[in-house]
């Protein structure tokens, strides 16, 4: 039997097609992005401090190729106390998906809570527009929109933006 025959039946008995098949294939799509950023470059004011540098971390879970749902942390670093808050987003991708895209959605984030006495500091919440770029393992992202805090003392309506950079899984 000449050589190109028992190439010929080789190829037909492990399933034939490309050796390489495969290969090529865009890997699956991740379901969960945990980010930590060793400083949020941009914030919005706190305590009186102006944009405080924070660290920062979210776990992001997609629900749909276009939507998601994100916990986030932070903690200031700087002047004692040191304050940190907690929030939950919501986020539609309009362009891009989930690694890469631009979103809106709406956000509510606690300062400093106080969960044995159900209080916090501030409240935070409302609408925001934003634009996330993941490379290989780094993430940026910028949000900015009108933002509501409630506070024992007063309401205020004031824009907020925030600029991250980290490390994304």
């Amino acid at each position: 039997m000449p050589l190109s025959a028992l190439i010929l039946v080789g190829s037909a008995l492990a399933g034939g097609g490309d050796r390489f098949a495969g290969f090529d294939d865009e890997p699956a799509p991740r379901s969960v992005s945990v980010t930590l950023s060793p400083l949020r470059l941009m914030g919005t004011p706190m305590y009186g401090l102006g944009a405080a540098p924070m660290l920062d971390g979210a776990a992001e879970l997609r629900l749909t190729p276009t939507r998601s749902v994100s916990f986030t942390g932070a903690r200031a670093i700087g002047p004692e106390p040191a304050a940190r808050e907690y929030g939950l987003q919501v986020r539609e991708y309009f362009a891009g998906d989930f690694s890469s895209g631009v979103a809106g959605g709406a956000r509510v984030t606690w300062e400093n809570p106080d969960v044995m006495r159900m209080r916090s500091d501030a409240m935070r919440f409302g609408p925001f527009l934003a634009i996330k770029v993941t490379m290989a393992l780094f993430t940026i992202e910028a949000r900015g929109g009108p933002e509501v805090t409630l506070t024992p003392q007063a309401v205020t309506v004031a824009p907020a933006v925030d600029v991250s950079a980290g490390v994304s899984f």
